[in-house]
């Protein structure tokens, strides 16, 4: 159905490339691949870059070229991030701000109308305060955001969880993410 020329785009806020919430990426990644998508993994551990610098420009992050070129490329992403605090982790914080330059390049919200899915793990609680740390600014910057793509594991709980749906769901985060995009692609999300 679909052309291996679309992109989704897995982003793993944690500093561990081998951890649980990477693995997660990595299944929702491979159900994408599985639709034909094609996919790309970024660890942002691997990237080193500055705080984000808090005034509008297009000026992108020293060391960050090579992400926001697959940022801008994709017509989805998968933002995965451990849970510190009832938050969202300092590294996936840090990229979601840095994010703006990208959003305002020439004055335009140029992410708008990509498709994001969300995982976050966590041991206790807040899985899903930190989901929407990342989805609030997302949505506002133009994101789309499908059905069942806010997946938060609880290392303590997966075995427990009904019918153990904890384990199962991160390859309908890819599928869900393909299928909007699929639904979705090329159509103008800018202001009349």
């Amino acid at each position: 159905m679909t052309a291996m020329n679309n992109l989704i785009l897995g982003v793993n806020g944690s500093p561990h490339k081998r951890g649980k919430g990477a693995r997660l990426l990595r299944e929702s990644l491979a159900r994408c691949r599985k639709e034909r998508f094609q996919t790309e993994l970024v660890h942002l551990v691997d990237w080193e870059t500055q705080f984000y610098h808090g005034n509008y420009t297009d000026r992108t992050p020293k060391g960050m070229e090579k992400v926001f070129q697959l940022v801008d490329q994709a017509d989805g992403i998968v933002f995965s991030s451990p849970t510190y605090w009832f938050n969202v982790g300092s590294l996936m914080k840090n990229f979601i701000e840095q994010l703006t330059v990208l959003n305002f390049r020439k004055g335009e919200y140029t992410l708008r109308g990509k498709v994001a899915g969300f995982i976050a793990t966590c041991e206790e609680d807040g899985g899903q305060a930190a989901i929407n740390a990342m989805a609030a600014p997302l949505v506002h910057m133009g994101f789309l955001i499908p059905p069942q793509t806010m997946l938060f594991y609880n290392i303590n709980m997966a075995e427990k969880s009904h019918e153990k749906w904890m384990l199962k769901d991160a390859p309908y985060v890819g599928l869900n993410v393909v299928r909007l995009v699929r639904l979705t692609k090329g159509q103008d999300w800018g202001y009349e």
